[in-house]
């Protein structure tokens, strides 16, 4: 789903080709203002090949260059950590077995094997941006129903200036919100899919901050 972008390789690499290029066709325009010489528009076209094959590699390389990361991505760049909100979980689903706390240790457990530092809210206080992971889960069913309705929705949001100069907290990153009817009791299957979204977020987080 993301795109991890050039390694150090290949953007070396589209440098080298780029300075080539500059020096191929710096000899071509040496050639066309030279005076006159028999072969002169053999060697012109010869460098002007080469080049113009030069500036069609480069090209094929800039796309990843350009887009190493998506704008979600880009988001998450220099992000020390995240503060986990759990919301929605309603008495039906709690009936069902599955409750706030567990889906809070499930998605902060995720987050430290991944090496995301986990946020008190204290420290989200401190850090820039405030930053934390809104989790929201619903659960509904109807008595003698054996079917349960939930959605899940996973965003990242941060404090973002708006005009009046004021910070006010907006979703920078986001799954699509995803709904689904599953077999009552079959909260492992919930589970599974919530920890699903936080690894698209997880994925996009050491994308934008690679290890080094």
């Amino acid at each position: 789903m993301t795109n991890p972008g050039p390694t150090q390789e290949e953007y070396d690499s589209l440098i080298y080709k780029l300075a080539t290029l500059e020096s191929e066709l710096g000899k071509a325009r040496t050639l066309l203002e030279a005076p006159a010489k028999p072969g002169r528009w053999k060697r012109f076209w010869g460098l002007w090949s080469k080049a113009v094959v030069v500036a069609l590699v480069a090209l094929l390389l800039l796309p990843g260059v350009s887009h190493a990361l998506t704008r979600e991505q880009k988001a998450l760049v220099g992000l020390k950590g995240v503060w986990v909100l759990v919301e929605g979980m309603n008495t039906q689903a709690e009936r069902l077995g599955l409750t706030k706390t567990q889906i809070q240790t499930d998605v902060e457990l995720r987050l430290r094997k991944a090496g995301i530092k986990v946020l008190t809210e204290e420290e989200r206080l401190e850090t820039p941006g405030r930053p934390y992971l809104y989790v929201n889960v619903n659960a509904v069913t109807k008595p003698g129903s054996s079917l349960c309705a939930y959605s899940i929705k996973v965003h990242l949001k941060k404090n973002v200036a708006i005009k009046s100069g004021f910070k006010t907290p907006r979703v920078v990153w986001y799954t699509p919100d995803y709904a689904e009817t599953v077999k009552i009791y079959n909260t492992t299957r919930i589970r599974n899919l919530v920890g699903d979204h936080v690894d698209i977020f997880i994925n996009d987080y050491l994308a934008a901050n690679p290890k080094k």
